[in-house]
């Protein structure tokens, strides 16, 4: 019994002793397969498909959990990163900008876009620039949800000296302080616009009204009246009239008398046949020779 106790210890000191404790990703001897993990021994090198407080390689980012929710986790129970004396020299290396201690309680099990509320000990949204905060993982910017920095621990904004990447991917579309301006100028001119088009149109109906009335009292006939009595059919005196008259009738289709006129055409333009007469010969044919 007391061999197999002395066994196990020997084979917990040598698991311990085997660990690798990092500051980064990259100290680790099999990254970018393991990377810097924070647990109760410190940070130490392990591999990325544990589950666990991974280390980000990114300026901007500190730690994250390894099985981040992609549902809505507001108000689901959540638990923090484990603390170290290593981890404490890790938030003294970044700096307050980035990272403090009292961050430490908010980093937890939630997704990218949550924080595990301290008192609560249940992951909450995370707050957009300009919002109300009082640490910095509370805060985030961009579409990418890059951790934000509480700015004098009241209000969310970005941190400076970034690389412009991250300045273009935080850009925010916002109304702007003469928004009820514009839209009014939008409102008055597509109104001008439509009275204008909607006026033209009743005032081109309005004038053949006018025209209609005019001629029809002065007149006593209309325009219209005019063109269907000129386009009747024509008195005939003769008989021999009305048949050229009703012999060409197909002239009257749309489209038939530019036919006839494109054959006629073609017609006078091929080769007129001229029949011989009857002309004495002046020289006798030759003689057959056979």
């Amino acid at each position: 019994m007391m061999i197999l106790i002395l066994i196990m210890a020997l084979g917990a000191i040598a698991s311990v002793s085997s660990q690798v404790h990092c500051r980064d990703p990259s100290n680790c001897p099999y990254y970018p397969v393991h990377s810097c993990f924070a647990t109760e021994l410190g940070l130490v090198c392990g591999s990325r498909s544990d589950v666990g407080y991974e280390m980000s390689n990114n300026i901007v980012e500190t730690f994250s959990y390894t099985q981040p929710t992609t549902i809505n986790d507001t108000g689901l129970p959540c638990t923090t990163i484990p603390l170290s004396d290593e981890l404490y020299s890790y938030v003294d290396y970044r700096g307050p900008t980035v990272i403090e201690e009292d961050d430490l309680h908010l980093i937890g099990n939630c997704s990218r876009m949550s924080y595990c509320d301290k008192k609560k000990k249940t992951c909450q949204p995370k707050r957009p620039v300009g919002s109300r905060c009082h640490h910095n993982m509370q805060c985030y910017f961009g579409t990418e949800g890059f951790p934000g920095y509480c700015k004098n621990h009241s209000v969310c904004s970005i941190r400076e000296g970034l690389p412009a990447y991250y300045y273009r991917s935080s850009h925010q579309w916002t109304l702007g302080k003469q928004w009820q301006s514009a839209t009014v100028a939008v409102l008055a001119t597509g109104t001008l616009a439509f009275c204008l088009l909607y006026g033209r149109q009743q005032a081109t109906h309005v004038a053949t009204r006018l025209r209609w009335f005019y001629e029809k009292v002065y007149t006593g006939t209309t325009a219209g009246e005019q063109a269907r009595d000129s386009g009747s059919i024509p008195v005939f005196q003769e008989e021999s009239g009305w048949q050229r008259y009703h012999g060409r009738w197909w002239k009257q289709v749309p489209g038939l008398k530019w036919v006839y006129q494109r054959f006629k055409r073609e017609s006078l333009n091929e080769e007129v046949y001229v029949p011989l007469t009857h002309q004495e010969r002046v020289e006798e044919p030759p003689p057959y020779r056979g």
